[in-house]
């Protein structure tokens, strides 16, 4: 049965590698014969066999498997000083490692992955688990997402937003779920803050407070601020005498329902340029882009029932009757 291996295991020091191959000198042994070296996925050559034999206290303690072996000279051997392969061997000519990235695909739970550019950003994957997709795409789900590795190659703004996404995030700890935050919490606007809703020093409370608070902390308070209306307020003012309703956990203006055509071609246009840290507001309540999809946005959010939120969703239909302003350094 191979034996599991312990990443916890400690690594032997390398004097008795040092030791043990001396002996074999001293003693005129003559030079054992290997199997050639191979090239490993990550473009490195190792000779399993050879490492084996030559180092007893790796082969007890993690047995012969080649792939074991080899994730242990890449995290010990090599920083112990042990030999990947005898020092006579003749390596085997370097050979491209993996074919050039045809682009990501939908996986079967609808996220994109490319396995072809996982293994190739990432050789220390691909060096223990080989290429196979669905060995790959595992190893995203329950270890590179969380390590911040990528699953497709990233456009320019496919990494700002994961940049900005990182940076909000870090701010959790400052203002967790659930802290207390409402109309007492207040943000005045510095003056060399450049936003294009001309309100330069003046108070903000509650979820806009929260919202300006989180932008200053992410992209810097002299920051460049463009700021765009759909205009729904103003037909809320002429149609509804300025009546919204709640539903669902956004302000919609009585009676509309995504009908008036100028509102419309507005909201797809903003739609579609919405990015990562982007504040947007419905016609009574503000919040900051965490993630973008194609059908939903997830935010987070002050004075969301008297509090701080983090990870409510709000579905692009929703938008659709209740978008009213774009606040964004991006466009």
């Amino acid at each position: 049965m191979r034996k599991k291996f312990n990443f916890k295991k400690s690594c032997i020091s390398k004097l008795v590698a040092a030791l043990l191959l001396g002996l074999v000198m001293m003693t005129g042994a003559s030079m054992e014969t290997y199997a050639a070296p191979k090239q490993m996925p990550d473009g490195n050559v190792f000779d399993p066999e050879f490492y084996a034999i030559t180092y007893p206290d790796v082969a007890a303690a993690f047995g012969t498997d080649e792939a074991i072996l080899y994730h242990h000279y890449v995290l010990c051997g090599s920083k112990e000083g042990r030999l990947p392969y005898a020092p006579n061997a003749v390596a085997p000519a370097a050979t491209p490692v993996v074919a050039p990235s045809t682009g990501a695909k939908v996986m079967p739970d609808g996220n994109l992955f490319d396995a072809v550019f996982y293994a190739r950003k990432y050789p220390d994957v691909a060096a223990i688990l080989g290429t196979d997709e669905a060995v790959l795409y595992n190893h995203y789900l329950l270890c590179g997402s969380k390590e911040g590795r990528l699953p497709y190659e990233f456009t320019a703004q496919e990494l700002r937003n994961q940049e900005i996404y990182h940076k909000i995030m870090a701010l959790k700890e400052i203002y967790p779920q659930g802290m207390r935050w409402d109309e007492s919490n207040i943000y005045i606007q510095p003056k060399e803050e450049k936003r294009d809703n001309g309100w330069a020093g003046l108070t903000r409370r509650a979820c806009q407070a929260f919202a300006y608070t989180i932008q200053d902390a992410v992209f810097g308070s002299s920051t460049q601020f463009n700021w765009y209306r759909t205009g729904l307020s103003d037909w809320c003012m002429a149609n509804s005498g300025g009546m919204i309703v709640s539903k669902k956990g956004v302000w919609i203006p009585v009676g509309y329902t995504g009908q008036d055509p100028v509102i419309n071609a507005k909201f797809e246009e903003y739609w579609s340029k919405i990015q990562v840290g982007d504040a947007i507001a419905d016609c009574n309540h503000i919040v900051i882009v965490l993630t973008k999809e194609d059908d939903h946005v997830t935010v987070v959010e002050g004075n969301f029932n008297n509090m701080v939120n983090w990870g409510r969703k709000i579905t692009k239909e929703q938008l659709r009757v209740s978008l009213e302003t774009v606040e964004t350094p991006s466009w």
